[in-house]
């Protein structure tokens, strides 16, 4: 039983991790699309 609860941590917290990337990824793309366009989009 441990270890399924302890597999189960694992995944959410890849899980957080991934959407933590995700955001992170969309946030530099936008940076990015602002620096070529001139204008800042926050």
């Amino acid at each position: 039983m441990e270890a399924v609860i302890q597999y189960n941590m694992e995944v959410k917290l890849e899980g957080l991790l991934n959407q933590r990337s995700e955001q992170e990824l969309s946030k530099n793309n936008q940076l990015t699309t602002s620096k070529e366009t001139g204008a800042l989009e926050l």
